[in-house]
């Protein structure tokens, strides 16, 4: 990845801190659901690349997308403590081929390969926006999107507007989108 996000200490105008959202864990039987109504068609392509998490808080995520198959797991964390644990939470379950990223969402390109975009309502519109437009730019398609509790997705169908819904979950507030 690229931009205001590198790996080591965040140095970052905490501006942005403002529009976080409390970090929540997933459940891992979350993300096999969403990816499991990836289309067979797409699915084998799409766990060939990387697995993207905006606020990837304590790492769980990224974990569980590699248990899953993806080839690569990458997350964006803004606050540095979340991203000390993640760190070390991977680090103690022998995780490989996933990294954190410290950075603000909203100024961190996209890492190569992105197939997967994961966010658990992680921050508000003002994060989300320059964060999208950053994302519209992703070469490779399809590109799937699973956002739950999906607050601000006016802004996914404003920066995004070919994304379609391919899938509801309402037990967990989640949706997942296909970018053609």
């Amino acid at each position: 990845m690229t931009g205001a996000g590198k790996p080591g200490r965040a140095r970052h105008d905490l501006g942005n801190l403002r529009h976080a959202q409390v970090c929540r864990p997933t459940s891992i039987h979350l993300l096999r659901r969403l990816v499991e109504a990836v289309p067979v068609a797409d699915r084998a392509g799409m766990l060939t690349g990387t697995f993207l998490d905006l606020g990837c808080g304590k790492g769980g995520t990224l974990h569980a997308a590699r248990q899953i198959g993806f080839a690569r797991a990458v997350g964006v964390e803004f606050v540095d403590a979340f991203a000390d644990i993640a760190e070390a939470n991977l680090r103690r379950l022998g995780v490989t081929g996933a990294e954190v990223v410290r950075g603000d969402a909203a100024a961190c390109d996209p890492p190569a390969g992105l197939r997967f975009l994961f966010m658990f309502n992680p921050f508000g519109e003002a994060v989300m926006r320059p964060a999208m437009r950053r994302i519209a730019g992703v070469p490779a398609r399809p590109l799937y999107i699973g956002h739950v509790y999906p607050e601000v997705e006016h802004v996914l169908a404003e920066e995004l507007p070919v994304m379609e819904v391919v899938h509801d979950l309402p037990a967990w507030s989640a949706r997942l989108f296909r970018v053609p």
